[in-house]
């Protein structure tokens, strides 16, 4: 669960964790729930849509503050894309049946170079390994029948 909050008076757009400086990841290593990439995507999208040409500043709990608006949306609009590309690719490769590991060396392999170039989309917290493997979880779970 997650809240942003919109500043207008300071032209301010307040975004916990749903955005940082890094890949954030979608399975936690302490267990919780797998996040949806896809719900993910869409409420960066949805930020973009309400906030992004009124915000001069977006800033974070754990990150430092992104400074006018081409930038923040630029940003957000890029992180939205990742995540809602490992989602999508990973469902595409499942449904061809591939199994978790090869989805991820595949998407590792296929992201493009938008996503591996800027840094705000680094693999820090969360890997793009480790995030297709997250959606696979998702939707199909561990268990392979063995």
């Amino acid at each position: 669960a997650e809240m942003n909050v919109f500043f207008p008076e300071y032209r301010a757009l307040w975004v916990p964790e749903m955005s940082c400086h890094g890949m954030h990841n979608l399975y936690t290593p302490r267990g919780a729930q797998v996040r949806d990439a896809h719900a993910w995507s869409a409420c960066l999208d949805e930020a973009v849509q309400l906030f992004g040409l009124e915000s001069d500043v977006l800033f974070r709990s754990h990150h430092w503050p992104v400074w006018e608006s081409v930038n923040v949306i630029d940003l957000l609009e890029k992180q939205r894309d990742m995540y809602k590309f490992i989602h999508d690719q990973v469902l595409r490769l499942a449904n061809q049946g591939r199994e978790p590991i090869e989805i991820a060396e595949i998407v590792q392999f296929s992201l493009p170079s938008v996503f591996r170039t800027s840094s705000h989309l680094r693999e820090t917290y969360g890997t793009v390994n480790h995030n297709c493997k997250a959606v696979y979880q998702r939707y199909l779970g561990w268990f392979d029948g063995n």
